[in-house]
């Protein structure tokens, strides 16, 4: 079987049956201890049910996928051919042409009633899926419909295709910043876009760590912009694209049941988008793609209007390399990549709600989450030597009851009780390494215990390991700051100003997220460090994360390239405005005007 699939195949399993899926969680939660034949079996059958084209384990020319839980293989998928990529890619490109002729309200609708309605319907699916492929505890479900919302928001429409303010210095302005329109402007002109145009075909493809949370961005940016997609499956965790398809051809389903009653209906009629056209709502079916494997990634990457990469610093470089032939201004491509996140704890911290205490243990929960596995995760810890005793003394306290589990966070993520599940392979094997170099450079290692051996043998469960450079020499340190170990591993070092902050911030080139604490009486520390450092985004006083779809999630360096979040970048799915896009409202003479049009455009909108 390929991954082209009979669009409306149904499943003989209702993924939609939160109780049966619960079910079924549980019985999983017991034979993947247990017995394995039943475990892979029962596996295989949902990730079917889930839209997966799966076959059997092994298969030739497929990827094998294993369950981080207990290594059991539970399923192949067929890697795409250049053949099904070229008939993938043009059924794409061929919805991509409904896609953007789509009105925007459409497209707004659509996400709504995924947002709303059918997406709720799907999360036990979804999370028993990441469970079973790389062993997670938790939930991304929050994360997908926080973009899904966003998309079908009032500021989003406003930003694609609603009016906005220009000076007549040529500056742009929201309606609801009026205000900042200089006292000195003789003219203000407002415009309204009539159309948001995408661009084409928008690749993606995103980590294992994070496979519904850091796919779903470049899915609905795409297209609530009007283009189409094709994604490519992580090996380690190929479902949710397929699952996510599944859910989003029923929302088209439920569009087509209900296309007259819609405001936009006569508008897409006229555009040639009549959801009750049976071949139309095929073609916006088939406006999402999916492939697998290795094989047309270089040719995929460089036919996609704009691509979206999560990986390493590694997979950025070969993706720059495919991605100058046809961006060479990187302009529609996105690549966040490696996180050797700082946090920075200055003296003026002690004062800020909780103490040092809180700042310990907020830190400690971003950098345990998810196995480490995170691209935000606190990696290295530089505090302030006025502070450092004390903090030093609850980061032992914190990773002392988890160096063995004795807190019990660790566990079978099966179990919805569970708080941290089972760590990649490749990401276990590299921690020990870093650590046995930490060790022999003379470091204290607290935790990063390999536990459950024989509950797992093929399985890797890691405990969270705080290391102490203190009294280790400046040369024998270095190896903090080169490559990111994709682990739950916090790095605790002793500085002696802003200024040594900075310089250790700065000798990592892998710069996505970074956190900084000080009161505001001291946000002139804050301010220095923005200027004088090169990090994607910095949170004052919280530890780094990702803030989309509101707020901006971006690398730097060997951290990445691109914009994740915020209405700027969807600028990077769309094509430029032209002249016949735009047309001119009202000019007025004065901001009080300006101000006074701009409340009522804002209510009619």
């Amino acid at each position: 079987m390929t991954v082209s699939q009979n669009i409306d195949t149904a499943p003989v399993f209702d993924v939609t049956d939160e109780k049966a899926v619960t079910k079924l969680r549980n019985k999983l939660l017991g034979w993947s201890e247990t017995n394995p034949r039943k475990f892979a079996q029962a596996a295989r059958d949902f990730f079917t049910a889930c839209g997966v084209p799966t076959m059997e384990p092994g298969a030739e020319n497929a990827i094998t996928v294993k369950s981080f839980i207990n290594g059991v293989p539970m399923y192949s998928v067929a890697s795409t051919t250049f053949t099904e990529f070229d008939i993938i890619h043009g059924k794409a490109k061929r919805g991509a042409l409904f896609w953007n002729e789509m009105p925007l309200s459409a497209r707004q609708t659509f996400f709504a009633t995924m947002a709303e309605e059918v997406g709720p319907k799907y999360k036990a699916a979804l999370d028993l899926a990441i469970t079973l492929e790389v062993g997670k505890a938790g939930s991304e479900f929050a994360k997908t419909i926080a973009w899904d919302t966003w998309a079908a928001s009032a500021a989003v429409k406003r930003y694609l295709s609603g009016t906005f303010v220009m000076d007549d210095k040529g500056y742009n302005y929201y309606l609801n910043r009026v205000d900042e329109i200089g006292d000195d402007v003789n003219h203000i002109y407002f415009y309204q876009s009539d159309s948001a145009r995408g661009l084409g075909i928008c690749g993606s493809t995103n980590g294992f760590n994070y496979p519904a949370a850091l796919a779903v961005p470049d899915i609905v940016a795409s297209r609530v912009g009007g283009n189409g997609f094709i994604g490519k499956v992580p090996s380690k965790a190929p479902s949710f694209l397929f699952l996510r398809r599944m859910a989003e051809r029923e929302v088209l389903n439920l569009m087509a049941e209900r296309f007259e009653s819609y405001p936009w209906a006569e508008e897409a009629r006229e555009r040639g988008v009549d959801f009750r056209d049976d071949l139309v709502l095929r073609r916006l079916k088939n406006g999402f793609g999916i492939i697998c494997g290795r094989q047309v990634i270089e040719t995929w990457a460089k036919e996609s209007s704009t691509l979206r990469i999560v990986g390493s610093k590694y997979a950025g470089k070969v993706f720059r390399k495919y991605r100058r032939e046809v961006d060479p201004k990187m302009e529609h491509t996105i690549l966040e990549l490696a996180g050797n996140n700082p946090a920075v704890i200055m003296p003026s911290a002690k004062n800020l709600d909780g103490g040092l205490a809180s700042i310990v243990a907020g830190l400690s929960k971003g950098n345990k989450s998810n196995s480490g596995q995170r691209c935000t995760s606190p990696r290295r810890w530089f505090v302030h030597a006025d502070v450092y005793d004390e903090v030093r003394a609850l980061a032992v306290a914190e990773y002392e009851k988890s160096a063995n589990n004795d807190d019990g966070a660790i566990d079978n993520p099966l179990n919805l009780k569970t708080q941290i599940g089972a760590i990649d392979k490749g990401g276990y094997h590299a921690a020990v390494e870093y650590l046995k170099h930490a060790e022999n450079n003379g470091a204290t290692i607290i935790g990063g215990n390999r536990i459950f051996q024989k509950r797992f043998p093929n399985a890797f469960y890691m405990t969270p390991a705080l290391v102490i450079w203190e009294g280790v020499p400046a040369a024998s340190k270095e190896v903090m700051h080169e490559d990111e170990v994709f682990a739950p591993i916090a790095n605790l070092v002793k500085v002696e100003s802003l200024d040594e902050a900075i310089e250790m911030t700065n000798k990592s080139a892998e710069n996505l997220s970074g956190a900084f604490y000080c009161d505001n009486k001291h946000i002139d520390e804050l301010g220095t460090f923005l200027r004088r450092t090169d990090l994607g985004s910095v949170i004052h006083n919280s530890p780094p994360k990702d803030v989309s779809p509101e707020g901006v999630h971006a690398g730097r360096q060997d951290g990445g390239v691109g914009i994740t979040g915020s209405l700027k970048s969807l600028d990077q799915y769309m094509r430029p405005k032209q002249e016949n896009d735009i047309r001119l409202l009202a000019q007025v003479h004065s901001r009080a005007d300006a101000k006074a049009l701009a409340e009522v455009l804002l209510k009619s909108e």
